[in-house]
């Protein structure tokens, strides 16, 4: 029996996001922590030098980047940025 198209639904977006950029060419390490700020620049966000050093670094090391504030200071745009300036995707927790 064939499925009812009106019953199949679409993934949703972070996941169809996931695959797309799993399915895309994988973007090289930062070189320096001077790359990862042109990097994250390019993508819209304005890192200062402490911030493409820790991105660096992480990458470098294969580390995961836990990120702490207050509200409104810029963690998940930072968070985005990292991850579209290495084509990866975020996993993003909201913990109350």
């Amino acid at each position: 029996m064939a499925p009812n198209s009106s019953f199949e639904r679409s993934p949703p977006q972070p996941i169809k996001l996931a695959r797309e950029l799993a399915a895309s060419a994988p973007t090289p390490p930062f070189a320096s922590a001077d790359e990862a700020r042109a990097r994250l620049e390019a993508t819209g966000y304005l890192a200062s030098r402490e911030i493409a050093t820790c991105a660096f670094l992480a990458d470098a090391m294969g580390k995961p980047v836990l990120v702490e504030g207050p509200a409104g200071v810029g963690k998940t745009a930072f968070a985005r940025a990292f991850g579209r300036a290495l084509g990866r995707p975020i996993i993003h927790l909201q913990c109350y």
